[in-house]
């Protein structure tokens, strides 16, 4: 079965909605994201959780504050 993505409205919907937990938010967002996510946790020696998923999300914020200052995004 194919994995089905959504857009970022669609995600934070879901989220705030309750109806996903950040775990899933990351891993229906993209496969790139799922993987990076995958190495993150592997890499920091940490669960797949809330905790990380919110860190994992937290750096991702950060990548793009930094795209957006140096004019990349």
């Amino acid at each position: 079965m194919e994995q089905k993505y959504y857009t970022e409205d669609e995600l934070v919907q879901m989220y705030q909605d309750g109806k996903i937990s950040l775990v899933e938010y990351i891993s229906m967002h993209s496969e790139e994201w799922k993987k990076e996510y995958e190495s993150f946790c592997e890499e920091s020696g940490v669960q797949a959780d809330e905790k990380s998923a919110m860190d994992f999300l937290d750096m991702k914020g950060s990548e793009l504050e930094l795209a957006i200052e140096k004019g990349d995004a």
